[in-house]
């Protein structure tokens, strides 16, 4: 039996158990299924093609930079070639330590630390206009900031 006369069986089958629509429905999510396997093998393949391209005149704004994940994303856009680098965060120890260690994994990047509680609104405020001030327009901003529990 062929994948047409299966598909075109399915077709009927749901059809008279739903709607024409529910079929239609059906139809379009399992052509779907083959699509997002074509882009998994070719992100896998070609990674490149999917990644943004950055330049030195990018500004790339992390807040929760100092640990875990934000402090991850700081390096992997430093190492894609993000020119300037801002991370804000609340403890600024750990701040300095991420910063070192963003420095490292890109060493031609800009790296710049704000210490900034933005549970503060005020605060927030103040600190992205001299984001802004100091180093430029920020073309890219991942709100990473949070109170992680359990």
């Amino acid at each position: 039996m062929s994948a047409a006369t299966m598909a075109a069986g399915l077709f009927v089958l749901v059809v008279y158990f739903t709607s024409v629509r529910a079929a239609i429905e059906l139809i379009f999510i399992l052509a779907k299924v083959p699509y997002r396997y074509l882009v998994t093998l070719l992100e896998e393949l070609a990674p490149s093609w999917f990644e943004r391209a950055f330049t030195d005149e990018d500004v790339v704004v992390v807040t929760g930079a100092a640990r875990g994940i934000g402090r991850l994303m700081a390096e992997r856009f430093a190492a894609l070639g993000a020119g300037k680098c801002v991370l804000v965060d609340l403890h600024g120890d750990a701040l300095a330590e991420a910063a070192n260690a963003v420095r490292k994994a890109a060493p031609d990047a800009a790296v710049f630390t704000y210490v900034c509680d933005l549970g503060d609104r005020e605060a927030t405020y103040v600190i992205m206009e001299n984001i802004a001030a100091e180093v430029g327009t920020v073309t890219v901003l991942v709100n990473n900031a949070g109170i992680v529990t359990g």
